[in-house]
């Protein structure tokens, strides 16, 4: 009986052992994996301020074209 109750409580040591390792590594897996989702949003983030800046200045050229389009027209007019 107590060569049951030992080889027991070697298993179940060994188990915890065993779960604790396993709980460790997919701790270190879930930093990683959120360093990694960080690092990824922030580029988005970067990517998406770059397209407005973007926007922004295709935006600026055509008010800036539609403006030269009047002047000229204003001219021409002017010009006959």
């Amino acid at each position: 009986m107590r060569f049951i109750h030992l080889a027991l409580h070697v298993a179940l040591t060994g188990a915890l052992i065993f779960s604790v390792a396993n709980t460790i590594e997919a701790k270190r897996d879930t930093v990683e994996l959120a360093e990694q989702m960080h690092a990824v949003t922030s580029e988005r983030n970067n990517l998406i301020r770059e397209r407005d800046d973007l926007e922004s200045q295709v935006e600026k050229a055509k008010a800036d074209s539609s403006r030269l389009r009047d002047m000229v027209a204003f001219h021409m007019r002017a010009c006959r």
